[in-house]
């Protein structure tokens, strides 16, 4: 499982390539080629480095450990590393067990800060940072926004559209006219056309586990009204004063 380099041409995009991962290296100390990675560029940028690799992946088995890792220490000493696919890693009791107490200790901690939302803790990854596929979103929002529209939603756009989808509040809130089984039925069937396109529905789970605590701002507005009453009296003035920056 030893990596040596390539010795043979390569092209100039494999040498872009293999000249970020180094940069890359230099910069961090560490890099990383898991099986979905071109490891072809690692291998490549392992090569480069010669004799000075120790290489530590010797008898791991290829089968278990489908991943690579090149690392340098304090010392400047560089390590070719074996790293698990990420079903054997879930696989070992060992590791599951102290991954599940990283996982409680997360949820815990987050429950302590003063700005935890309940929609943390209704979905198992809630506290954990998620990155969704919105294609399946953008695919039906404007067809979507349309037919609403001629239905007496007037206002809604995309972004309400969103909006309403991840907060029930908010949507009473912008569209008192609904109904929140309304908005529910509204979400179940953009999730089911997510299906039918074979698009990713995460998004959707995602709204219809945690949509009804997602809060809205409904707070009453403290208007200065004598200062709107005099909004003409200093216009000359007001025009060559620095803007005041907005506060929340």
């Amino acid at each position: 499982m030893s990596a040596e380099g390539n010795a043979n041409a390569v092209s100039p995009e494999m040498d872009k390539a293999i000249a970020e991962l180094k940069e890359r290296f230099e910069k961090k100390n560490k890099v990383v080629a898991l099986a979905n990675d071109d490891q072809e560029v690692f291998v490549s940028l392992v090569g480069q480095y010669g004799d000075n690799v120790k290489d530590w992946t010797d008898g791991a088995d290829a089968k278990v450990f489908t991943g690579l890792a090149l690392t340098k220490s304090d010392n400047g000493s560089i390590r070719l590393l074996p790293v698990a696919s990420e079903e054997e890693v879930f696989n070992d009791p060992t590791v599951r067990k102290a991954l599940y107490r990283y996982y409680v200790n997360k949820v815990v901690n987050a429950g302590m800060e003063d700005d935890a939302q309940a929609s943390q803790f209704l979905v198992v990854a809630g506290n954990f940072k998620q990155k969704f596929d919105l294609d399946a979103f953008n695919f039906m929002a404007k067809p979507f926004t349309m037919i609403l529209r001629k239905q007496g939603l007037s206002g809604i756009t995309k972004v309400s559209l969103r909006q309403s989808f991840a907060s029930a509040a908010f949507a009473k809130t912008q569209f008192p006219r609904t109904t929140d089984a309304q908005w529910e039925e509204i979400l179940k069937m953009a999730k089911a056309i997510a299906v039918k396109n074979n698009l990713d529905t995460s998004i959707f789970e995602h709204w219809e586990a945690t949509r009804k605590v997602q809060t809205a701002d409904t707070s009453i507005l403290n208007l200065d009204f004598a200062a709107l009453s005099h909004a003409t009296d200093d216009d000359d003035e007001d025009e060559h004063e620095a803007p005041v920056p907005a506060t929340a």
